[in-house]
């Protein structure tokens, strides 16, 4: 009789830890693993850009039954006669924790995103001159947004910022973080450009990487070369203070300080002992099969988009039941902003 009350206290215990763990998880704890945990609770400190906006908005797109919801690498092959497809894709600059809120609320509701994950983030690891190391413990972050909640991973591109800035050669270094990834169960099939703070201040696009990456004009001039000493930038800084000047300047500070600047490709030429080629390879050779900056949409929007006094691009800026049925639609969203 002993022996089975026994028996009995330690079924009761583990089904109640069992079902704490269950709760936890659906309500104010998202367990990584055993040790790892994300506060799942909400706080809201923008009346547009918060979790409770975007599930709203989530909602609003399964209960309305007019869109057909992609992953970025399936975007490109998919057509519809009568719904509009439309794929969620994430930039993960900064709030890995943020990005796995979001890809929970998004899993609640049956919707698959893509997110990039960036190499240069601390999340990631310590990237400084010459020298990089690795958290190897976003792997774990990696496998619940991948095989817990079905998202899509992309690897983030920072490749010209690492070898012009840190000085790492950018070929190796991708070719060993995918492999890692990989032999780690992470499937990644593409990837997408990291817009930082030293794209405008050198004018360069962090797409340049790629062989097949389509000139872009405008402010990214520097297509095959970046200048490291120049009259024309607001801001003379040596690559040596390079991380000092970017962590006290923002990318919308950047923009505003170059409006109006000569075009860096009239210059380009002229003093060959300043210019940094552009290291480039092909996205095939890494196993990648799409670069999302050059996806073929019909209507592209993003928080990156500041307006007139500072604020960004919001989804109740834009009203998706005027899209046509039949055109395709991205949304970029970088999850920092909206936690």
């Amino acid at each position: 009789m002993i022996f089975g009350f026994i028996i009995a206290i330690r079924l009761t215990i583990g089904c109640k830890k069992e079902d704490d763990t269950q709760n936890y998880d659906n309500d104010r704890i998202i367990y990584i693993t055993e040790s790892i945990k994300v506060d799942n609770s909400i706080t809201i400190h923008d009346p547009n850009l918060n979790l409770v906006a975007y599930e709203k908005f989530l909602k609003y797109l399964i209960s309305s039954n007019r869109f057909l919801i992609v992953p970025q690498k399936d975007f490109d092959k998919t057509f519809s006669d009568d719904k509009v497809v439309l794929s969620l894709r994430h930039d993960v600059d900064d709030d890995i924790n943020a990005s796995i809120k979001m890809a929970y609320i998004e899993h609640k509701y049956g919707i698959v995103s893509t997110y990039f994950i960036l190499h240069t983030a601390k999340y990631y690891g310590i990237t400084k001159a010459n020298y990089f190391k690795r958290n190897d413990k976003i792997i774990y972050y990696l496998e619940k947004l991948q095989n817990s909640f079905g998202h899509e991973i992309g690897i983030h591109n920072d490749l010209v910022t690492l070898q012009v800035i840190y000085h790492i050669e950018p070929k190796s270094f991708l070719s060993n973080q995918l492999k890692w990834l990989r032999d780690n169960g992470i499937n990644v099939y593409g990837t997408s450009a990291h817009g930082s703070n030293y794209c405008y201040l050198f004018h360069y696009s962090n797409t340049y990487f790629w062989k097949s990456s389509p000139y872009e004009g405008s402010s990214f001039t520097n297509f095959e070369f970046i200048q490291t000493n120049t009259s024309f930038f607001p801001v003379q800084l040596t690559f040596e203070d390079a991380d000092t000047w970017n962590k006290n300047n923002s990318i919308d500070k950047v923009k505003i300080e170059n409006q109006g600047m000569p075009n860096p490709v009239e210059n380009v030429n002229k003093h060959p002992a300043n210019n940094i080629k552009i290291i480039k390879d092909d996205k095939e050779n890494y196993g990648l099969v799409y670069d999302a900056n050059f996806l073929k949409d019909n209507y592209y929007f993003s928080d990156a988009t500041i307006y007139p006094g500072g604020k960004r691009w919001h989804m109740g800026v834009q009203n998706f039941n005027e899209i046509p049925i039949g055109q395709k639609v991205i949304i970029l969203i970088h999850p920092q902003h909206w936690n």
